[in-house]
């Protein structure tokens, strides 16, 4: 069985400043502190694999990158860890401040870990709340799925390919769920929407976790900002079976804004 925790939605920086969530953010319990802790239990749990799915920094620079590794090198200890790119990140700072490196480029690889294949897909467009993919990445995403990889694919990515909250879309190619369901793939592994969801999608599974600086729903025609932050682990088991579970870092969600 391989043991993964699925993270998103950190929107961690070493200082909030300059953006239009800071006050929000400030308001409430810094998603540093909660980020520690889970990293904490998830080593105590000896989980196999962390994934980052978005939104890793608020709107940071290459610093805030960069405090991110250090704290994943101090507390991740050694466990591999796969980020992905949200719209509230910067490509060229991740670049520079996460990989060392000069680059502006989409944020789009594979790495194989256990006998699965893992996808990273960049559905990010700076700056705006919506997601997408392009047709390029399409393409290289399909050649990578022209054969099947051992026990299956796992694709992560930022943006839900469908979801239950209002506020945003995700714009695919066409018949993209369609042409996916034809491959080995047996989940996606997302956030952005800050609420956990588990959502069919034919022949496999779309996990979106929840969030750590605050959780959104979308109740009648409001948008409600609640106090909820945790994360997701999820398990693939040895006779196929997929297993979510949800840990919450907080004991209540009300409501303490409104859209």
């Amino acid at each position: 069985m391989l043991k993964i925790a699925h993270l998103s939605d950190i929107h961690l920086r070493c200082k909030y400043s300059g953006t239009y969530m800071d006050e929000i953010i400030r308001q409430r319990t810094m998603p540093t502190d909660y980020f520690i802790t889970a990293l904490k239990e998830i080593y105590n749990a000896d989980y196999d694999l962390i994934v980052l799915t978005g939104d890793l920094v608020h709107e940071g620079s290459a610093q805030d990158y960069t405090y991110l590794k250090e704290l994943l090198d101090t507390y991740a200890c050694g466990k591999p860890v796969l980020p992905v790119l949200g719209n509230h990140d910067f490509k060229k700072s991740f670049y520079e401040g996460f990989c060392q490196r000069i680059s502006d480029k989409p944020v789009y690889y594979v790495k194989y870990i256990h006998d699965y294949r893992f996808i990273v897909l960049d559905t990010s467009i700076e700056g705006e709340g919506d997601g997408y993919i392009s047709d390029e990445q399409e393409k290289w995403l399909f050649r990578q799925l022209a054969s099947p990889y051992k026990k299956g694919t796992v694709l992560l990515g930022h943006h839900p390919f469908k979801s239950e909250q209002s506020w945003f879309q995700t714009k695919l190619p066409e018949n993209f769920i369609e042409k996916l369901q034809k491959t080995d793939v047996i989940a996606y592994l997302c956030g952005h929407a800050h609420f956990q969801e588990s959502r069919k999608l034919g022949t496999f599974i779309q996990l979106t976790s929840e969030a750590f600086n605050y959780g959104v729903e979308t109740r009648k025609q409001e948008v409600v900002y609640t106090e909820t932050k945790g994360y997701c682990t999820c398990w693939l088991k040895e006779d196929g079976d997929i297993v979510s579970h949800m840990h919450v870092l907080t004991p209540y969600n009300p409501v303490f804004y409104t859209l």
